[in-house]
């Protein structure tokens, strides 16, 4: 739980010194798991709420969300903190597989506050809740992996343009896909 409200606080460069020592799968696999939970039932009960606004027709849930949320998390959990480990491999950058998997995990752990704030059916919230959420969650994941990187400044540099970028990805993933609803049918009259 330490671990957890740390990575909601960015700003401190002492979570990858806090877990060196145990670094840990046991986090980062159950907040995945848990915000892919989070992400498909506040995605389909946002949905839910906008469609009763809209129309009077029978609903029904997304099952689709859970599978896409089960691939696009666990996908961006595990296999983006392998690849950003193979690279430091080649360039001799002292950080494991497992402080990295740690790292990426616990920078999910804000999306799950931001899912339930999407609930919320006012398109420019949702825009401020998930870009907040991501503005956290980047910051959180350069400045306790700038540490490391700081002795190769310009593969340092690369490395946090790509991994801003990936993470910006995943935020307008969550906003577009699980928070964006075009296909809310109207009744007319």
């Amino acid at each position: 739980l330490t671990r957890c409200l740390r990575s909601l606080w960015p700003f401190k460069f002492d979570f990858l010194p806090t877990i060196k020592n145990n670094p840990d799968f046991y986090g980062p696999f159950w907040i995945s798991t848990t915000l892919i939970f989070m992400l498909a039932a506040s995605a389909n009960f946002a949905f839910y709420l906008e469609y009763i606004l809209k129309t009077e027709e029978k609903w029904t849930y997304d099952l689709y969300k859970l599978t896409y949320g089960s691939a696009v998390i666990y996908c961006y959990a595990f296999g983006v903190p392998l690849l950003f480990w193979l690279y430091f491999k080649y360039f001799d950058l002292s950080v494991t597989l497992i402080e990295i998997v740690c790292i990426y995990g616990y920078s999910l752990f804000v999306y799950s506050p931001v899912a339930l704030l999407c609930i919320i059916p006012v398109g420019w919230v949702k825009w401020m809740v998930v870009g907040i959420g991501c503005l956290l969650s980047t910051s959180f994941l350069i400045v306790n992996l700038w540490i490391p990187l700081r002795e190769k400044l310009w593969q340092a540099i690369l490395v946090l343009i790509v991994l801003s970028a990936l993470h910006i990805g995943l935020g307008l993933t969550l906003r577009l896909y699980f928070f964006q609803y075009n296909s809310v049918p109207t009744t007319t009259t």
